[in-house]
């Protein structure tokens, strides 16, 4: 066969499939389309072992132009295209010519465009997944918790029961991709179990850890080493109960317990049949001894901190993360306290403990006072006393000095409570400049259990060294 019987022109839809089965070795065919100008399909073998190859041929401005179709098929089971399959391309080609006459140019075009297109896509993916996850947000807070001395066990254990475990698929999005509604598929179920407390303390949690990443990515001077967040807004703004529910998590406390109630627990704590150990009622009567300090940092001190003239406490209470030296001056009764609970845990780290390495959890505070309200120590005139928890001796010390004209500016001082206002963080700023006045409250505190649990009445206290009658 001779090179001018191997290139063939056919009609549209003139060349049959089994032609293209038997094309011959370096035969060029064309099949042209309907229609003038719409171009025409170009078929070649280049050899033995491939099949024909198949393009789209047309002209522009007097200039022949081909673009590649594919590769025709041959039989069910070779790669390629069918031939209806390559007319349909081809015809395609043909009615996007009659809109882009330089149809190479404006295909090259749209390559360029995919192309441009596909980077800012993988480069968009790049950041999204570049940025910090839920995962790391929670893991992040929680280091900075840690850091600033804040006692992240209950946080912990929070995020890994009501958030971590039951919802693993949304830890590894982006914490800025986390939104309102997913806050509240977290919270829904701990709510619908009746906790209501526990929903408002995850949600406080989860709101200081998105607070946390957006404040470290917006403060001058602050490195920006670590996971980026990039979160715009909190997604936990705006999430609260209904007014039902707000008033139950909002409840104020008012138990506080009355003259007899504090004597009876106090006196009682520790002993036989009270079902409070030893250190550990030691601890409730230093909590009152000193005017109703809070009782986890008090239990959180190790022995170091109480010795001298006074008891030295870190008050890092919250979520706040600056910590303040309170100092606590020490009375005849504290001492006493220290010196009785000495034989149980002089060895250990910490006065209040049962361990000798660590403190008391604070679990135990409310769970040992449960369990001596069982007993017959809370029993007063046949009738049980009222629940109470610990928070409640620190209101019910308050209230005792109210009672007794301690001015209400001396009892916040001594419980360290209000006073991280920018006249004490900038001035009044000395630990021990407050000890002479706390020193005068615990007086006054100490002719109060005097009579109270001890049942003096002539409010006398012994001098101490270096005092004058």
């Amino acid at each position: 066969m001779t090179e001018i019987q191997k290139t063939k022109n056919y009609a549209p839809g003139g060349i049959k499939d089994n032609e293209l089965k038997k094309m011959p070795i370096g035969a060029t065919w064309v099949e042209n389309l309907i229609g003038h100008g719409s171009g025409a399909i170009r078929f070649r073998r280049n050899s033995k072992n491939t099949a024909p190859t198949a393009g789209y041929r047309y002209s522009h401005q007097g200039k022949s132009f081909f673009i590649q179709i594919g590769q025709y098929r041959i039989t069910e089971s070779t790669a390629g295209l069918p031939l209806q399959d390559i007319r349909n391309k081809a015809q395609e080609f043909a009615t996007l010519k009659r809109q882009y006459p330089d149809l190479r140019a404006h295909l090259e075009y749209l390559e360029v465009q995919r192309q441009r297109q596909q980077r800012t896509e993988i480069e968009t993916e790049r950041q999204r997944t570049a940025k910090g996850t839920f995962r790391q947000l929670l893991d992040g807070y929680i280091a900075d918790r840690d850091k600033a001395g804040i006692n992240t066990k209950e946080i912990r254990r929070s995020f890994t029961k009501d958030v971590i475990e039951p919802f693993s698929l949304l830890l590894d999005i982006p914490a800025c991709e986390i939104a309102h509604n997913d806050i509240l598929t977290i919270l829904e179920p701990i709510h619908a179990r009746g906790s209501l407390n526990q929903t408002d303390k995850v949600r406080s949690y989860l709101m200081a850890a998105f607070q946390y990443g957006m404040k470290q990515e917006r403060q001058i001077g602050t490195a920006k080493a670590g996971a980026v967040y990039d979160i715009a807004t909190n997604p936990v703004d705006g999430i609260g109960f209904d007014s039902a529910d707000k008033d139950i998590v909002n409840k104020v406390g008012k138990r506080a317990l009355s003259e007899l109630e504090l004597k009876l627990f106090y006196s009682s704590a520790g002993l036989d049949g009270s079902r409070i150990g030893f250190p550990l009622a030691q601890l409730f009567r230093m909590v009152i001894a000193t005017g109703g300090q809070r009782i986890d940092q008090l239990c959180r001190e190790p022995w170091d901190s109480f010795q001298g003239d006074y008891i030295r406490i870190i008050d890092a209470k919250g979520k706040g993360s600056v910590k303040r030296v309170h100092l606590v001056p020490h009375t005849e009764r504290t001492r006493q306290i220290l010196a009785e609970l000495e034989p149980f845990t002089g060895q250990h780290s910490h006065p209040f403990s049962s361990r000798p390495d660590k403190p008391y959890d604070k679990a135990s505070f409310s769970e040992s006072v449960r369990r001596w309200l069982q007993t017959d120590f809370a029993v007063i005139d046949e009738q049980r006393m009222e629940h109470f928890t610990p928070r409640d001796l620190r209101r019910t010390m308050t209230q005792l000095m109210q009672r007794a004209g301690i001015s209400d500016s001396d009892s916040d001082r001594l419980q360290s409570h209000g006073v991280a206002g920018i006249v004490d963080a900038n001035y009044r700023n000395d630990p021990k400049g407050s000890l002479p006045s706390k020193q005068r409250t615990l007086d006054a505190v100490e002719r109060i259990l005097q009579r109270v649990i001890d049942g003096q009445t002539d409010n006398i206290i012994p001098l101490r060294k270096g005092e004058s009658a």
